[in-house]
């Protein structure tokens, strides 16, 4: 028995879409509601899924446990069995702790104003080497349900950014 994951994406318009797809994976233990605010004006720009962790919203328990390894493995496959070898872009929250070695694509860091705020930037990286970002203004910790306009803003200047290339 293979886990099942909840697959979101609304009615969007193809000539808008861009090539790449996006992957929205929410940090533990949010599921793919956490970016619910965000599906509409993502919608104008990108084709993307919005994913469930195993055992978490409408997803199946995952067969083999829930340890990191296992869990990583069944997302990386339920990716893949959605979109074969096409590339895509990743967008996760606090995802990147699960990373062995630093990762050499680009990141975007986000911080809380009032909390880490542009610290974050040094935090990811030690996860990964190319990383831009900053603070948020009137933000808690969950970004994309607390400041979703703020959030397409940079995700969109950073995603222009390497889709132009």
């Amino acid at each position: 028995m293979t886990s099942k994951w909840q697959v979101t994406s609304p009615p969007r318009n193809p000539r808008y879409r861009r090539s790449d797809p996006l992957v929205l994976i929410p940090g533990l233990p949010q599921t793919a509601e956490a970016f619910s605010d965000i599906f509409e004006p993502v919608s104008k720009h990108y084709q993307f899924l919005a994913l469930d962790h195993p055992g978490l919203g409408d997803s199946l328990p995952p067969v083999n446990g829930y340890d990191t390894a296992n869990v990583s493995k069944v997302m990386a496959e339920a990716i893949h069995d959605i979109l074969k070898e096409r590339q895509c872009h990743l967008v996760g929250h606090g995802n990147l702790e699960y990373a062995k070695t630093p990762l050499d694509i680009p990141v975007l860091a986000l911080g809380g104003a009032s909390s880490v705020g542009s610290g974050m930037i040094n935090l990811v990286q030690n996860f990964a080497a190319n990383v831009s970002g900053g603070a948020i203004d009137d933000y808690g910790h969950f970004l994309p349900e607390e400041q979703p306009s703020a959030v397409m803003r940079r995700l969109l200047e950073l995603l222009d950014t390497y889709q132009n290339r």
